[in-house]
């Protein structure tokens, strides 16, 4: 399996967190809600491995990570569904 970098990791962390404060923002919900849930998803992830002797990094990496697809599906699906509609103008 093919995972990035930490670096990699806390750059696309940091650009979905920048993207869902908006989207929590305009739910009415507190802006760091996202944040603080990716943040405590890592920390569970690895410390699990880290009793069950698994990697700790690719642990954290993929608790941290585990909501990006929804949130990039989120950010495309809907224009995308609207696509079709769009084009019959």
């Amino acid at each position: 399996m093919m995972l990035p970098k930490l670096q990699q990791t806390n750059d696309l962390y940091h650009y979905a967190v920048s993207q869902t404060r908006i989207i929590n923002h305009q739910a009415g919900y507190p802006d760091d809600l996202s944040a603080k849930h990716y943040q405590n998803v890592a920390f569970v992830a690895s410390t699990i491995a880290e009793y069950s002797h698994l990697d700790i990094e690719k642990s954290y990496i993929l608790g941290l990570l585990h909501d990006y697809g929804e949130y990039i599906e989120k950010l495309f699906y809907i224009p995308f569904m609207a696509l079709p509609d769009m084009m019959k103008c």
